[in-house]
């Protein structure tokens, strides 16, 4: 996947961007169809066949990233998640400041 697809990854989030990319079909969904997390098990086992040591450090990167997948699935699942009529919605409101209410609405609350 070119640079331009998916946006800048940091050098650093290389390895664990690419395992991730090849583990997109390891997610494990509840009797709702819902998104809970990622089979580890695939994901630690494809991780030694491209070489990568499934350290700490690795783990808590596929972490992150599979926390944000299911808040942004549960998001999509539950309709509070941005779509075309939300989006139209909040720019009716928000005016020329809907780039700050996207952000402010799109950032994790404590």
């Amino acid at each position: 996947m070119r640079g331009e697809e998916r946006g800048v990854i940091h050098p650093d989030n290389e390895d664990v961007w690419t395992l991730l990319m090849i583990c997109n079909t390891q997610w494990l969904c509840g009797p709702d169809g819902g998104i809970y997390g990622i089979n580890l098990s695939a994901v630690w086992d494809t991780a030694r066949a491209l070489g990568l040591h499934p350290d700490m450090r690795l783990a808590e990167k596929v972490k992150i990233y599979e926390n944000e997948v299911v808040r942004h699935a549960q998001r999509d699942r539950e309709g509070t998640g941005c779509n075309a009529k939300k989006k139209d919605e909040c720019a009716a409101l928000y005016g020329p400041h809907l780039e700050w209410a996207c952000k402010q609405c799109q950032e994790p609350k404590p």
